[in-house]
C-alpha cells in the first residue's frame, strides 16, 4: 500500500468525485479499501454481500459512479453481481476484487465482460488505476447516451436486480 495520508493524483483527475459502493463478506477488507477511498476524497457505500448491494443500487439509482466486488461472499457472489450490472446498469462501472487465485474460466469471463479482476492483496495504487479507468469509461458512456448516440434503455427483465441475480446464478 501506498504511504498513509497521501492523496493518489490520479483519484483528483475524476470531477466531480465519483461515488464507489464496495462489496465484500470481509469487514476488514471494507475497512481498509474505505481508508484508501476516503484519502481520494470520493464517496463510499459499503454492503456486506452481493443482495445488499444490488439492494442498494435499485435503491440509490443514479447516484452510484462504480461497484468495486469480491467474487466469492455467500447469497449472491460477486461474479453475479458484476453480470447483473453489466447487463442492467452499464452506467456503472464494475471492478472484481479475489483473494483466490482466478481459473481459466474466471479469467475468460473477465474477459469476455471486459472487468478487471484484482487479486488480493493489491496495491492503492492498483485500486485507484482500475476504478479510474473503469469510471473514467463509463462516464464516457453515459455522455453519448445523453448526447443521444446510444439507447438508454434498460432490459425489461432489470426491474428487479436481485432476481435476475438469482436467475442468473442458478
Amino acid at each position: 500500500m501506498s504511504v498513509p495520508g497521501v492523496q493518489d493524483d490520479r483519484a483528483g483527475q475524476l470531477d466531480p468525485a465519483p461515488t464507489i459502493l464496495v462489496v465484500d463478506d470481509e469487514p476488514a477488507v471494507r475497512r481498509l479499501v474505505r481508508r484508501i477511498i476516503e484519502r481520494t476524497g470520493w464517496q463510499f457505500y459499503e454492503a456486506d454481500d452481493g443482495e445488499a448491494a444490488l439492494a442498494m443500487v435499485q435503491e440509490t439509482d443514479a447516484t452510484l459512479d462504480a461497484v468495486l466486488t469480491d467474487l466469492q461472499m455467500p447469497r449472491i457472489g460477486g461474479r453475479a453481481v458484476a453480470e447483473v450490472l453489466v447487463r442492467c446498469r452499464p452506467d456503472i462501472a464494475v471492478v472484481c476484487m479475489t483473494g483466490f487465485a482466478t481459473d481459466a474460466v474466471v479469467d475468460r469471463w473477465a474477459a469476455a465482460a471486459r472487468i478487471p479482476v484484482l487479486n488480493k492483496p493489491f496495491t492503492e495504487e492498483m485500486l485507484i488505476d482500475a476504478l479510474v479507468q473503469r469510471i473514467t469509461r463509463s462516464r464516457e458512456r453515459r455522455r453519448r447516451r445523453r448526447a443521444g448516440s446510444t439507447s438508454g434503455e434498460r432490459p425489461r427483465d432489470c426491474s428487479d436486480l436481485i432476481a435476475v441475480a438469482r436467475r442468473l446464478s442458478a
